[in-house]
């Protein structure tokens, strides 16, 4: 498959669509005649003597007899179950890689904890900024996580891509912050504060002194006249402006109080966050099976031989752009070759029979 890497590492296939990958897969299934069963769900996996190995049971098939089993169903949390029943400990699963909601203007409350400062951008004035993208902007996100009878401050930061959609905050920055805080957030509710830096090329000093040059050097010029250093859209301008109570004046106008909040919503833009996507941006889950019971030379279980695990049923998840693809083929990989060489050694014992 012809791949492309981005700027920031990520890989894709050339022709940006993932049927390029499963197409070459498949290609490779045929040409070694290996038996594909789609649709028929394992109900079970039976451990049986060493020489037979595992029983797998099928809903509309004759079960299956083996001495290998390979599990990669992925994260769903029926396939738990199966390796829970061979012995495995599971890390509970949470959603991972996932848009996050903003919430409206109102102050946040965390049933009863510390509320944030309400220092926030709302919804509504948000709403108007939806589709845009900003290349690279500096997000940190601020979770009140409850200890004991209280909370404590937990704290994530990345930089990259951001969009902002109808209901909040998605792009590599956002999904890789949900992927960290994965835990976090959930244990929250996803109710959190998002801090936002939308040129951080630039520190808030900087900041500063391109806003004094423009009251300065520009001061017959609107405030909807960006200063050099930003290089976000016009209309995202506009929109810190406004919450500034800046807009409809000349730069030299504007008083030391609204200079201060336009430097605040540039450098430092605050988001309560009441809630993540539930629809197809979400397609990761962290939690599986705990990684302390496979050989990941091998990706065998060291509670059962010959039961071997790899990808997102593991307790594995990683950012987009190819890295959990690449988990779990490589996993697989790893995976097929021992179990390869287990069969080589054992020639003459039973594979895979039907019964």
């Amino acid at each position: 498959v012809a791949l492309k890497t981005e700027a920031d590492g990520r890989v894709f296939p050339v022709s940006d669509s993932s049927t390029s990958i499963i197409d070459c897969l498949l290609r490779r299934v045929r040409e070694l005649h290996i038996e594909l069963l789609c649709g028929h769900s394992v109900q079970s996996i039976e451990v049986l003597d060493a020489y037979a190995g595992f029983r797998v049971r099928l809903a509309k098939q004759a079960n299956r007899v083996g001495r290998c089993v390979l599990l990669t169903t992925g994260g769903d949390e029926r396939s738990f179950k199966l390796a829970a029943d061979c012995g495995h400990t599971i890390v509970s699963p949470v959603p991972s890689l996932f848009a996050m909601n903003w919430r409206r203007s109102d102050p946040m409350d965390l049933n009863g904890s510390p509320s944030f400062p309400d220092a926030s951008l709302g919804r509504e004035a948000l709403i108007e900024l939806a589709g845009i993208s900003i290349s690279d902007a500096a997000v940190r996100l601020e979770i009140q996580v409850p200890v004991g009878a209280g909370y404590k401050s937990v704290l994530f930061q990345r930089r990259g891509a951001l969009l902002i959609t109808h209901h909040g905050f998605s792009g590599p920055v956002i999904l890789q912050l949900s992927s960290l805080a994965a835990r976090e957030l959930y244990a929250v509710q996803y109710r959190a504060r998002l801090e936002i830096d939308w040129t951080p090329e630039l520190n808030r000093e900087q900041k500063a002194q391109c806003l004094h040059a423009m009251r300065r050097n520009a001061g017959a010029r609107m405030t909807d006249s960006a200063p050099e250093g930003f290089s976000g859209p016009r209309r995202l301008w506009r929109f810190l402006i406004a919450n500034a109570r800046a807009s409809g004046q000349k730069w030299s106008q504007v008083s030391a109080d609204s200079q201060r909040a336009i430097l605040e919503n540039w450098s430092a833009a605050t988001f309560h966050l009441d809630g993540r996507a539930t629809h197809k941006a979400e397609f990761v889950t962290a939690g599986g099976v705990a990684l302390n019971e496979v050989d990941l030379r091998s990706m065998q279980s060291k509670r059962r031989p010959g039961l071997y695990l790899a990808g997102e049923v593991l307790d594995v998840d990683a950012f987009t752009g190819g890295f959990n693809f690449q988990n779990a083929w490589t996993g697989g990989w790893l995976a097929g070759e021992s179990i390869a060489a287990d069969l080589s050694q054992n020639a003459d014992e039973i594979r895979f029979s039907r019964e």
